[in-house]
């Protein structure tokens, strides 16, 4: 027999071994994940809390960044955001307002607004029509779907 498959089986066994004797042992109160409370989040909630009572809308800008591009995870997150901050401010008379830099994500923006007014049973609120340009050079688009 050649030694070549005795050392892989081994290997196997030693690594299944060490894999069982890791998830078996015990795990230290120490080694807890704790997350940092963000101040911005926090100032963000109560702004658009103001927002609310006050009658007023906010404005969300995903930024400048393209679908194609490597700073699309901002803009992506803004979408997420636009998401909450319309859950949020779905009880004010002037809803959000979002401003994209790309085609895409005026469109991601458009569809999260849509849903957001679906879920909210604020539909009548809720104008897709109701987009304009801003700046065509630039290719900076204003969305603003609420009448």
């Amino acid at each position: 027999m050649k030694a070549e498959p005795i050392l892989g089986l081994l290997v196997v066994i030693f690594a299944a071994g060490w894999m069982i004797f890791l998830s078996y042992r015990k795990k230290s109160s120490e080694g807890r994940a704790t997350f940092r409370r963000i101040t911005a989040i926090n100032r963000l909630r109560s702004a658009v809390g103001l927002s609310v009572e006050d009658g007023s809308r906010v404005h969300i800008s995903l930024g400048n960044g393209d679908l194609n591009e490597a700073s699309n995870p901002s803009g992506l997150a803004g979408v997420d955001t636009l998401q909450r901050i319309g859950q949020l401010s779905s009880a004010s008379d002037q809803p959000p307002v979002c401003t994209s830099g790309n085609g895409g994500f005026t469109l991601l923006s458009k569809d999260v607004l849509r849903m957001v007014a679906g879920e909210t049973q604020s539909t009548e609120m809720f104008d897709a029509d109701h987009g304009e340009w801003r700046a065509p050079r630039r290719s900076l688009m204003c969305w603003a779907p609420w009448r």
